[in-house]
Protein backbone atom coordinates (compact mmCIF):
# COMPACT_ATOMS: atom_id res chain seq x y z
CA UNK A 1 0.00 0.00 0.00
CA UNK A 2 1.13 3.50 -0.76
CA UNK A 3 1.69 6.32 1.69
CA UNK A 4 -1.59 8.07 0.89
CA UNK A 5 -3.41 5.30 2.80
CA UNK A 6 -2.19 6.87 6.04
CA UNK A 7 -4.18 10.07 5.54
CA UNK A 8 -7.82 8.96 5.34
CA UNK A 9 -9.81 6.29 7.13
CA UNK A 10 -11.23 3.72 4.73
CA UNK A 11 -8.87 4.62 1.88
CA UNK A 12 -6.17 2.33 0.53
CA UNK A 13 -3.70 3.26 -2.16
CA UNK A 14 -1.60 1.35 -4.65
CA UNK A 15 2.18 1.43 -4.97
CA UNK A 16 1.89 4.52 -7.20
CA UNK A 17 0.02 6.37 -4.40
CA UNK A 18 -3.24 6.38 -6.33
CA UNK A 19 -6.46 5.69 -4.43
CA UNK A 20 -7.24 2.04 -5.15
CA UNK A 21 -9.97 1.26 -2.62
CA UNK A 22 -12.57 3.28 -0.74
CA UNK A 23 -14.16 1.23 2.04
CA UNK A 24 -16.82 3.27 3.81
CA UNK A 25 -19.50 0.66 4.44
CA UNK A 26 -21.62 1.03 7.56
CA UNK A 27 -20.40 4.54 8.39
CA UNK A 28 -23.86 6.15 8.52
CA UNK A 29 -23.10 8.29 5.46
CA UNK A 30 -26.05 10.25 4.07
CA UNK A 31 -26.52 12.25 0.89
CA UNK A 32 -25.55 11.39 -2.64
CA UNK A 33 -22.52 9.78 -4.24
CA UNK A 34 -20.49 12.50 -5.90
CA UNK A 35 -19.63 12.07 -9.58
CA UNK A 36 -16.19 13.35 -8.54
CA UNK A 37 -15.38 9.80 -7.41
CA UNK A 38 -14.81 9.15 -11.12
CA UNK A 39 -11.73 11.37 -10.86
CA UNK A 40 -9.89 8.49 -9.14
CA UNK A 41 -8.56 6.55 -12.15
CA UNK A 42 -6.77 3.95 -10.00
CA UNK A 43 -9.93 3.02 -8.06
CA UNK A 44 -10.51 -0.73 -8.20
CA UNK A 45 -12.96 -1.21 -5.32
CA UNK A 46 -15.71 1.02 -3.93
CA UNK A 47 -17.56 -0.22 -0.85
CA UNK A 48 -20.31 2.11 0.34
CA UNK A 49 -23.01 -0.37 1.34
CA UNK A 50 -24.96 -0.20 4.63
CA UNK A 51 -25.25 3.59 4.69
CA UNK A 52 -28.04 6.11 4.12
CA UNK A 53 -27.06 7.23 0.65
CA UNK A 54 -29.84 8.50 -1.60
CA UNK A 55 -30.35 9.91 -5.09
CA UNK A 56 -28.98 8.19 -8.18
CA UNK A 57 -25.80 6.23 -8.82
CA UNK A 58 -23.57 8.52 -10.92
CA UNK A 59 -23.08 7.14 -14.42
CA UNK A 60 -19.48 8.41 -14.28
CA UNK A 61 -18.56 5.47 -12.04
CA UNK A 62 -18.81 3.27 -15.12
CA UNK A 63 -15.99 5.26 -16.71
CA UNK A 64 -13.45 4.24 -14.08
CA UNK A 65 -11.04 2.05 -16.07
CA UNK A 66 -9.99 -0.21 -13.20
CA UNK A 67 -13.16 -0.37 -11.09
CA UNK A 68 -13.96 -4.05 -10.59
CA UNK A 69 -16.07 -4.09 -7.43
CA UNK A 70 -18.92 -1.74 -6.56
CA UNK A 71 -20.95 -2.39 -3.42
CA UNK A 72 -23.85 0.00 -2.85
CA UNK A 73 -26.58 -2.21 -1.41
CA UNK A 74 -28.62 -1.33 1.69
CA UNK A 75 -28.93 2.38 0.94
CA UNK A 76 -31.80 4.56 -0.29
CA UNK A 77 -30.67 4.81 -3.90
CA UNK A 78 -33.10 5.30 -6.76
CA UNK A 79 -33.08 6.11 -10.44
CA UNK A 80 -31.44 4.42 -13.37
CA UNK A 81 -28.67 1.82 -13.34
CA UNK A 82 -26.69 3.22 -16.24
CA UNK A 83 -25.33 1.00 -18.97
CA UNK A 84 -21.82 2.26 -18.14
CA UNK A 85 -22.00 0.29 -14.89
CA UNK A 86 -22.84 -2.98 -16.64
CA UNK A 87 -19.20 -3.62 -17.57
CA UNK A 88 -18.10 -3.90 -13.94
CA UNK A 89 -17.08 -7.44 -13.02
CA UNK A 90 -18.52 -7.48 -9.51
CA UNK A 91 -21.45 -5.24 -8.77
CA UNK A 92 -23.33 -6.15 -5.63
CA UNK A 93 -27.01 -6.30 -6.42
CA UNK A 94 -28.94 -3.92 -4.24
CA UNK A 95 -31.52 -5.42 -1.95
CA UNK A 96 -35.02 -6.04 -3.33
CA UNK A 97 -36.44 -2.76 -2.02
CA UNK A 98 -33.79 -0.83 -3.93
CA UNK A 99 -34.28 -2.90 -7.07
CA UNK A 100 -37.89 -1.78 -7.13
CA UNK A 101 -36.74 1.87 -7.19
CA UNK A 102 -33.97 1.40 -9.77
CA UNK A 103 -34.62 1.13 -13.47
CA UNK A 104 -32.37 -0.97 -15.69
CA UNK A 105 -32.52 0.35 -19.25
CA UNK A 106 -33.49 -2.23 -21.86
CA UNK A 107 -31.12 -2.66 -24.83
CA UNK A 108 -32.35 -1.23 -28.14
Amino acid sequence: MGECSDYFEGVSCDARDRVAMVSLQGKGLAGSISPAVAMLPGLTRLYMHYNKLSAVVPRQLGNLPMLAELYLGVNNLSGIVHVELSRLSSVQAPNEAILEKLTVPKPL
